[in-house]
């Protein structure tokens, strides 16, 4: 049952990552968010950029 609720995973690393890590950690979030919240209507992940 879907509902309109968001399911949101934010990640702020402390070194910048390669495109391989980056791709490796969205899909691991992506599972996380479908085991977490599988009602969810939309997930969203955030990885914030290093400073």
């Amino acid at each position: 049952m879907a509902t309109d609720m968001v399911s949101v995973v934010e990640i702020s690393p402390f070194e910048a990552l390669s495109g391989a890590d980056t791709a490796w950690i969205r899909t691991e979030a992506q599972a996380l968010l479908a085991f977490a919240a599988p009602e969810a209507a939309d997930r969203d992940i955030r990885i914030a950029a290093v400073s």
